[in-house]
């Protein structure tokens, strides 16, 4: 699953939750967008954890709009992303490595550590690993208020219509072209999109994919298995037509 996000770090002065204040030109905002690599990813978390913590998903990469900082997230575990989508986190707080700090991945410029959500308990999710987010140090935690929330529910949801519309789109493909029957279509479509984004496997040799995208894969490499135009039977030439021979002692008019 991606979604976009808002993290409204923007030129002026923030103060943190430690109380310290930190003012940060736009070269500033420009740069902790640009700096930022997928070698070192920033979780998404629950609060300002110290020490290891499960990551509910990643940010998948940064950019400014508008002067506005802003995160594409990917790999979101769905319980978390519902659980945003209720209400349940009211503010995003985002942690940065200060230039200076000893684990900054990119010594001597701003790098994002982390991107909380404060508000609500953690959902109850088995089977996610935790990160190692101890032994870091100076913090500077940043707190945003609930727009940014709102925006996240809001974009997912249009993300969510927007995916189930190109399902639609390939499995009516799928029908027209025969390689599926009519009656299955909707058990089909409610299937791919009730399977986690998040959850992929891989053959050996082959790259990881969701079970909706091997499925639909599958279903278009199969030959065609139903026609619904009129079908026209080969009819044997003329002359390969075996005649009628009547019994020894009859004729035929």
């Amino acid at each position: 699953m991606r979604n976009w996000m808002p993290i409204t770090v923007s030129e002026g002065t923030f103060t943190s939750m430690n109380g310290t204040s930190h003012t940060y030109s736009l070269e500033d905002v420009e740069g902790i967008a640009r700096n930022y690599h997928a070698d070192a990813p920033a979780p998404i978390v629950i609060g300002h954890p110290s020490t290891d913590a499960p990551a509910y998903g990643w940010v998948d990469r940064l950019y400014v709009e508008k002067g506005i900082l802003k995160a594409i997230l990917k790999d979101v575990v769905t319980e978390f992303s519902d659980s945003v989508k209720n209400g349940r986190y009211r503010k995003i707080s985002a942690s940065l490595f200060p230039p200076h700090n000893h684990a900054n991945p990119t010594p001597g410029k701003w790098y994002l550590k982390h991107v909380g959500f404060l508000g609500a308990t953690a959902p109850a999710i088995s089977g996610l690993a935790p990160v190692a987010l101890a032994g870091f140090g100076e913090m500077v935690e940043i707190t945003f208020d609930p727009q940014a929330v709102n925006s996240f529910s809001a974009v997912e949801t249009e993300l969510q219509e927007l995916r189930r519309e190109k399902l639609d789109m390939r499995i009516d493909k799928l029908v027209s072209a025969g390689r599926i029957l009519p009656v299955f279509q909707s058990e089909i479509a409610e299937f791919c999109a009730s399977q986690p984004g998040a959850d992929t496997f891989s053959f050996a040799g082959g790259e990881p994919t969701t079970g909706s995208e091997w499925l639909l894969s599958y279903l278009e490499r199969q030959p065609q298995i139903v026609s619904f135009g009129a079908m026209e039977l080969d009819r044997a030439p003329e002359d390969k037509v075996p005649g009628y021979v009547p019994p020894e002692g009859y004729s035929v008019d």
